[in-house]
């Protein structure tokens, strides 16, 4: 099994490396000690100081680069262009109801839940059902920055 303590460093040259993911669910990536399973078979355990987030690399060999891989789940996204306002309103609801969500360039995500529905629809909002990669907001300097990864 490979201990990983930290992230490595992004700062080398990773052209022609082979990318190989760690997948893993957003609870299970919010903690600081777990373990997980490479997709090409190597195990790794987690001792980390700051959780790691989706596309962050956290082991790197001379030929391998080992990425964490958050898997998608079923959320609810609300675009907000043109309606500020209303935006913040939303995002305010969402918050009373001490639900965690992602800020996006145009709105916000949500993971997809009853609780989330209802407000909704009580607020008449008009959502889009996807399944993406939710990076909810962990703390107030991430508020404004989209942190959206390529998948």
């Amino acid at each position: 099994m490979i201990l990983i303590k930290h992230p490595v460093n992004g700062d080398s040259d990773t052209s022609g490396m082979e990318r190989v993911a760690i997948r893993v669910d957003r609870f299970k990536l919010l903690k600081r000690r777990w373990r997980g399973t490479a997709k090409d078979g190597n195990d790794f355990g987690f001792e980390l100081d700051e959780p790691l987030t989706h596309g962050e690399c956290c082991h790197r060999t001379e030929t391998k680069e080992y990425v964490i891989e958050q898997e998608s789940e079923s959320v609810l996204e609300v675009d907000f262009t043109g309606h500020l306002f209303e935006g913040l309103h939303v995002a305010w609801s969402i918050g009373n109801l001490h639900m965690p969500m992602q800020s996006l360039a145009s709105g916000v995500r949500v993971a997809d839940d009853p609780a989330v529905r209802q407000l909704f629809a009580h607020l008449s909002v008009h959502y889009h059902e996807r399944e993406a990669v939710f990076e909810p907001i962990r703390n107030s300097t991430e508020i404004g920055h989209s942190h959206s990864h390529s998948h």
